[in-house]
């Protein structure tokens, strides 16, 4: 098995397997610790492609007004900040954001744009409303905010109409 897993992780990296080697072990632990890397550096290397093509297809969406602004987050690190931030589950969308099934945003105070506000999710090409949550996932309850959400639907509503 040991034996089984050096050689499939080497083929993986496209290295050649040391094979006069005085320890089996030594050299699966240590292509283990650079596997972990490489694959660590693949995985965030290939996910971060993903969302800036999500990024770009989500920037239409973009809006604001005198009090508030639409982010549409750029890298993983974005969602893990914005639940760290909003003390919520966003990061758990990572996945499905990178492969465009969770079209995610964050809406922040113009005078406050790198602090997490409400965090949101919608569907049908930035449509229509999933889910949106202060911190904590509490309900959006200031009229305002409410206010700036529908408007920003109706936005969104509009740049798809624009462009068919």
């Amino acid at each position: 098995m040991l034996l089984y897993d050096y050689v499939n992780m080497c083929k993986q990296m496209g290295i050649v397997p040391v094979t006069d080697s005085n320890s089996l072990k030594r050299e699966h632990d240590v292509t283990a610790r650079i596997y972990n890397g490489w694959k660590s550096e693949q995985f965030t290397k290939e996910l971060t492609e993903k969302f800036a093509k999500v990024h770009e297809k989500l920037s239409k969406y973009a809006y604001s007004d005198d009090r508030l602004v639409v982010v549409v987050p750029e890298t993983p690190q974005d969602l893990v900040n914005e639940g760290r931030g909003n003390r919520n589950c966003v990061a758990r969308y990572i996945d499905s954001y990178a492969k465009g099934k969770s079209e995610i945003f964050f809406i922040r105070k113009k005078d406050e744009p790198e602090k997490s506000y409400i965090t949101i999710e919608t569907y049908d090409n930035g449509e229509d409303l999933s889910q949106a949550f202060y911190a904590s996932n509490q309900p959006i309850n200031n009229v305002d905010d409410l206010d700036f959400i529908t408007k920003w639907l109706i936005h969104n509503k509009e740049v798809n109409t624009k462009a068919h």
